[in-house]
């Protein structure tokens, strides 16, 4: 068997693994919300979250630019012309939010743990929608933890560029993004995102 043959079947038996060791969550672990608002409500509806529990990170991607900055509150990090922002992504240990713009248009997703007191949200002036109400209780995700690793400096396969990120924020706090992935029956249905770390997170 050749080693590219031989990855592949490594890389099969550890999906498998992953997937068979790992454990269920359902309506009780998570918080699934999604919805839509006019895009000039971005800075209304970032506010929103400013009272939530902290996220770590957020990634912004306006018309002309893509960046990384450390961040707290979503407010913080909106450029003084949110019309140019394309996508936001803020996210942290306990939640990840996304938000895209189409148009004169925002949509929005969040996951999140639900003891980590997102509940207390106001957000339908947001047109929020529970993932929950539509799937019922009795569905069950298996989640899985994954690490990406980000640099290779110098090499074809970098995938994170340094002016990405502040000046003052080391390289090597962005070696890998850890993820939590949500499978049903075996396909990714949700992915969060958790953190930058130097390591990667145990399997």
């Amino acid at each position: 068997m050749s080693d590219i043959a031989l990855q592949a079947d490594d890389f099969v038996n550890k999906a498998f693994r992953l997937a068979g060791n790992a454990h269920e969550m359902g309506a009780n672990e998570l918080i699934i919300w999604g919805g839509d608002f006019e895009a000039d409500l971005l800075p209304v509806f970032l506010e929103a979250w400013d009272n939530a529990p902290h996220f770590s990170w957020a990634m912004i991607e306006e018309v002309s630019r893509f960046h990384v900055e450390e961040t707290t509150t979503p407010g913080q990090i909106l450029p003084e012309q949110p019309y140019l922002v394309e996508r936001l992504r803020c996210f942290g240990p306990t939640g990840d939010l996304d938000i895209r713009r189409d148009g004169d248009r925002c949509y929005w997703h969040f996951i999140g743990e639900t003891n980590a007191g997102w509940d207390a949200l106001d957000l339908a002036q947001f047109n929020m929608g529970d993932f929950w109400q539509d799937a019922g209780p009795l569905l069950k995700f298996r989640e899985i933890s994954q690490s990406y690793f980000q640099w290779l400096r110098g090499k074809p396969e970098q995938r994170v560029k340094h002016d990405w990120v502040a000046k003052d924020v080391p390289e090597k706090r962005f070696n890998y993004l850890q993820q939590k992935q949500y499978l049903d029956n075996g396909r990714i249905a949700f992915v969060r995102y958790l953190d930058f770390t130097e390591e990667a997170a145990n399997e």
